[in-house]
C-alpha cells in the first residue's frame, strides 16, 4: 500500500510546484518569443546563444587572449606564453585540440572571526577540449578539466572563513583544499546547427543552470551570494546529463539530470545508476539584443533533489530568476532571487543584484563591480544575513589580473554578537 504519510504530502506539494514554476515561464517564453521588432544576437556569437558561466571550458578557452590593455607587455612568461600557443597551432592542425592553463591564489582577511581570521590557497587548472567530429550540421567536443588546490601558509582555506565568522554562506565559491583530480570530462555536442547541444558526462551543472555572466570567483565577484546561488544544493561534480533546445536565437530551453550524492571525485556510472538519488533541473530562458543596449540573458531555474543521505530525511525543490543585461559597451547590470525548500541548503531565500563596468579609468581592460544581497536562513531562529562587495581587477599583464577585494557581511547569521565583519581580499590570476 502506497504511504499517504506527510512526507509523501510534502513531495508531491514540491513536484507540483516544481511544474507550476515551468508551466508559468513557459506562457513567458512562448509571448516574447512571438513579439516582433526585436533585433537578434549575433549568430557567430556562441557564447550568447549557448551561454554557459565565465567559468565553463569552452568560454575559459575563448578567453585565453594574450591581446588586452595592460599596465606592462612584459610578464616573467611572456616565453612561455609564446611557446603554448606554438604547441596549440600545432595540436589543432594535428587532432583539433586545444588546452590551457590557469594559475589562481586568493588571500583573504577578516575583522572578526571565531577562529583563524586569514586564510589563502592556490588553485591550479588544466583544461582542454578535442574536437573529434565536425560536419556541417553537428559539431562534438571532449571536454575536460583538472584542478588542484592547495591552502598555503595559513591555517584554513578561502572556502573555510565564511563558517569562521558564523556567515550563512561562503566568503567565496570555491577555493577550498583538494588534490589534484579531473575534476570534469564530458561530451558535448551541437545538433543541426546549434538547435540542440548536450552534454553526458562528469560535469559541472552550476556552469550551465541559474548563471550570469558575472559569476565567477576566479574572474568577478569572490562571496557566494554573487559567485553562487546558495539556495540550490548543486551535487559534486559526478556522472550527469543535460539537454537544451533553442529553436530560435531568442528563446531556449534546458533540461538536466545528475546523480545528487556525487560526494567524491571518483563517482563512476554505474554508481550513478544504482544510487537512485537524483538531481534534475530545468531552465527556461530568453536571450534577447536590444539596440543601444546590447545582450540580455533572463532565466527561470526549477530544481528538484532527493534526499542525498540518512542524515537528510526529506527531498527538497525550489526556483530561482536569475537576470543580466547590458547597458551599452561598459555597464552590465544581474539581479537573482532564488528559493529552495529543504534542508539540503542552509539559505532559504537570497536577493542578490548589482552591476559591473569594464574599462572603469582609461583604456586599461580593468574591471569593476558592486553588489549587494540579502538573505533568510533556513533556520528561522537565525537572523537574515546581508552582504555588500565591491572589487576592482587590475589587468597587470596580458597574462596577469590582480583583484582587490572588500565585503562587509552584515549581520552575519550564525555569530549574533557580531554586526559587522568585513572581509579583505587579493587575487592573483595566471593564464597560458
Amino acid at each position: 500500500m502506497q504511504s499517504t504519510g506527510p512526507t509523501s504530502q510534502a513531495t508531491g506539494f514540491r513536484r507540483s510546484a516544481l511544474a507550476a514554476a515551468l508551466g508559468i515561464l513557459a506562457v513567458t517564453v512562448e509571448a516574447v518569443a512571438q513579439e516582433d521588432g526585436q533585433a537578434k544576437p549575433d549568430q557567430r556569437d556562441a557564447r550568447h546563444l549557448f551561454a554557459g558561466s565565465a567559468d565553463d571550458v569552452l568560454s575559459r578557452l575563448s578567453d585565453l587572449r594574450f591581446d588586452r590593455k595592460s599596465v606592462t607587455t612584459f610578464d616573467p612568461f611572456t616565453g612561455v606564453r609564446a611557446e603554448l600557443k606554438k604547441l596549440n597551432k600545432t595540436l589543432q592542425q594535428a587532432a583539433n585540440l586545444r588546452i590551457g592553463f590557469a594559475w589562481t591564489s586568493l588571500y583573504q582577511n577578516a575583522s572578526a572571526s571565531m577562529g583563524p581570521n586569514d586564510a589563502a590557497t592556490s588553485d591550479f587548472d588544466f583544461f582542454g577540449r578535442w574536437m573529434p567530429l565536425r560536419t556541417r550540421r553537428t559539431t562534438g567536443y571532449v571536454i575536460f578539466e583538472t584542478q588542484a588546490r592547495n591552502n598555503f601558509f595559513t591555517d584554513i582555506t578561502p572556502n573555510d572563513l565564511g563558517a569562521a565568522i558564523g556567515s550563512l554562506w561562503g566568503t567565496v565559491n570555491g577555493f577550498n583544499s583538494q588534490s589534484f583530480h579531473l575534476k570534469q570530462i564530458y561530451w558535448q555536442q551541437f545538433l543541426i546547427r546549434n538547435t540542440f547541444t548536450y552534454r553526458i558526462g562528469k560535469l559541472d551543472q552550476s556552469n550551465v543552470f541559474n548563471i550570469n555572466r558575472l559569476q565567477s570567483d576566479n574572474l568577478y565577484f569572490l562571496n557566494a551570494a554573487f559567485s553562487d546561488n546558495p539556495t540550490m544544493p548543486y551535487p559534486e561534480n559526478g556522472f550527469g546529463a543535460d539537454l537544451t533546445w533553442r529553436p530560435d536565437p531568442m528563446w531556449y530551453v534546458s533540461y538536466g539530470i545528475s546523480n545528487a550524492d556525487s560526494g567524491s571525485v571518483d563517482r563512476t556510472p554505474d554508481k550513478f545508476l544504482t544510487d537512485v538519488s537524483w538531481f534534475t533541473v530545468a531552465e527556461m530562458g530568453v536571450t534577447p539584443w536590444f539596440d543601444g543596449l546590447g545582450a540580455g540573458h533572463y532565466r527561470l531555474t526549477a530544481w528538484y533533489s532527493d534526499a542525498k543521505s540518512a542524515s537528510v530525511h526529506s527531498d527538497s525543490a525550489g526556483f530561482a530568476l536569475s537576470f543580466d543585461q547590458s547597458f551599452g559597451p561598459k555597464w552590465i547590470g544581474f539581479l537573482r532571487y532564488g528559493y529552495g525548500d529543504g534542508e539540503l541548503t542552509t539559505t532559504q531565500q537570497i536577493v542578490a543584484g548589482g552591476f559591473g563596468i569594464r574599462r572603469p579609468i582609461g583604456d586599461n581592460d580593468d574591471f569593476a563591480g558592486v553588489g549587494f544581497s540579502w538573505g533568510r536562513p533556513t533556520d528561522t531562529s537565525l537572523r537574515e544575513q546581508m552582504v555588500a562587495e565591491g572589487f576592482y581587477r587590475l589587468q597587470w599583464s596580458p597574462a596577469i589580473q590582480i583583484t582587490a577585494d572588500a565585503q562587509l557581511i552584515i549581520n552575519p547569521s550564525n555569530a549574533p554578537d557580531q554586526d559587522v565583519v568585513t572581509v579583505f581580499g587579493v587575487r592573483l590570476r595566471i593564464t597560458f
